[in-house]
């Protein structure tokens, strides 16, 4: 996998920068005697991850596509691609494209079609519109692709875009009364990345085996709907996302001996609630990571930021066990969980996995120096 947050665009310039939850609680407080950031605590959340367009909106220059999210993402898929070359020595052949995201412009279609050209996508791209679990679901079709085809790769991308809704941010609507409908600008930030999937194992790669996904809640957590300020937004059951949360990933994490587990990954809804879950299990929470108290939830790119995590980690460590990641996440009007193992192919050869030396570096500089403290 390989994610971007906000390195630099081809002109040298960030793509985007992160803005302080205070901020947009800020703005979007309207009672005197109401002080909404009393959020800040219990979320644990500093500040959101957004890209250039979402910033402008943000601060009343309307935006109608985020032109900086789809450039970092066709930058990250040629990144990825490179990877996966160098990683089998030869240009990975792809059957399909499938790209994941819960908010899509309009011009979805042509953005896709420059992604798949850009790496030559033999097969077609399938939008999957999905949250926070997307990624456990794209890599079990892109499982059934590769099988069904006998061999090849499949490359997968994800993007949380928050564009259509960034003008909520800059509303002053918030009242005692409504916190599930103003809660989820603090919460979600803006991310995009790219991971291949292929067929060939080789010395030091990682074999995966997905977990059942299993439905957890008959009912939405988080819903896009028309909210009582009349523009278009998401409403956020708070204390039922909580307690969902927990009885989901407990789930996931209780069929796995974490003990011996490398790296045990939780999704990111906010640090606090990962926090609690891995004190449950009396997990080390060296053995985790989390960047959520600063770029907010990710959605989708938490999987892939969380993944990426782990094998720049066990290119510099010495694994002695598997990846596990849980996460949770709406599909459709309800939500479900699901889990997968990395487990590698050949533990003789384990001290290596093949991200040429000066990507590691910047990635770990990237993912894990900025955000040491989170825990």
């Amino acid at each position: 996998p390989y994610t971007t947050l906000f390195r630099s665009g081809k002109d040298g310039e960030r793509y985007g920068n992160f803005i302080k939850t205070k901020d947009i609680l800020g703005k979007m407080q309207s009672e005197k005697d109401f002080d909404c950031l009393f959020v800040l605590n219990n979320l644990g959340i500093e500040s959101v991850s957004a890209f250039k367009s979402t910033i402008d909106d943000f601060h009343g220059i309307e935006r109608l596509r985020n032109i900086e999210l789809y450039d970092a993402l066709k930058v990250e898929v040629l990144k990825a691609n490179a990877i996966a070359e160098k990683s089998s020595s030869k240009k990975p052949y792809y059957i399909g494209h499938i790209h994941i995201g819960a908010n899509f412009h309009p011009i979805i279609a042509k953005e896709m079609e420059e992604i798949t050209e850009s790496v030559a996508v033999a097969g077609s791209t399938m939008i999957l519109n999905s949250g926070c679990a997307g990624i456990l679901a794209a890599i079990k079709l892109a499982e059934r692709l590769i099988d069904s085809n006998g061999f090849g790769d499949v490359l997968i991308t994800g993007e949380n875009n928050m564009l259509p809704f960034a003008y909520n941010r800059r509303l002053s609507y918030a009242t005692r009364k409504n916190l599930n409908q103003w809660l989820w600008p603090a919460i979600f930030g803006e991310g995009v990345a790219a991971m291949v999937v292929g067929s060939r194992a080789k010395k030091g790669s990682w074999r995966l085996q997905l977990g059942n996904m299993q439905k957890v809640a008959n009912e939405y957590r988080v819903k896009e709907s028309i909210l009582d300020h009349g523009r278009y937004g998401m409403e956020i059951r708070a204390k039922e996302v909580r307690e969902t949360f927990e009885k989901g990933i407990s789930s996931c994490l209780g069929s796995y001996d974490l003990n011996d587990a490398f790296k045990v990954l939780i999704h990111e809804s906010n640090p606090k609630i990962v926090k609690n879950i891995l004190n449950k299990f009396q997990v080390d929470l060296a053995k985790s990571f989390s960047i959520s108290a600063f770029t907010g939830s990710l959605a989708c790119v938490s999987g892939f930021t969380l993944l990426e995590h782990a094998f720049i980690s066990s290119a510099i460590e010495k694994p002695s066990g598997d990846i596990i990641l849980a996460l949770i996440g709406e599909t459709g009007n309800s939500v479900s969980a699901g889990s997968l193992r990395l487990s590698q192919s050949h533990k003789e050869d384990s001290t290596k996995y093949p991200v040429p030396a000066a990507v590691r570096d910047q990635l770990l500089k990237d993912l894990t120096a900025r955000f040491q403290e989170n825990f």
